[in-house]
């Protein structure tokens, strides 16, 4: 995703994590020529998985799946938003509802 003319935001799907559902995410944000992963900010297997993200401002919005602590492997039980700033480099998560199909 284009932040601006030259940074970008990037989310890499990864298929071999140990154990959960075997999906795994990383978040790559390039600013200034320089890439680095996200590495704290709670995208993973059994924590969250986005499905799509949007730029508001200086906040990077992804949409997904969260687990809760009782969630079995297979079936995380809320939808979630995780906002990142870009700048303060700091996330929230936002419970949006229960993940029923």
């Amino acid at each position: 995703m284009e932040i601006s003319e030259t940074d970008r935001a990037i989310l890499v799907d990864s298929g071999h994590c140990n154990g959960g559902n075997g999906s795994g995410q990383y978040l790559v944000i390039v600013q200034g020529g320089a890439a680095r992963v996200v590495t704290d900010a709670e995208i993973k297997d059994m924590s969250f998985l986005a499905s799509n993200m949007y730029l508001d401002g200086d906040t990077l919005k992804l949409y997904g799946s969260r687990w809760l602590k009782t969630d079995p492997h297979c079936c995380p039980s809320k939808k979630a938003t995780l906002e990142y700033n870009l700048k303060t480099h700091r996330h929230k998560f936002i419970n949006t509802g229960d993940n029923k199909t």
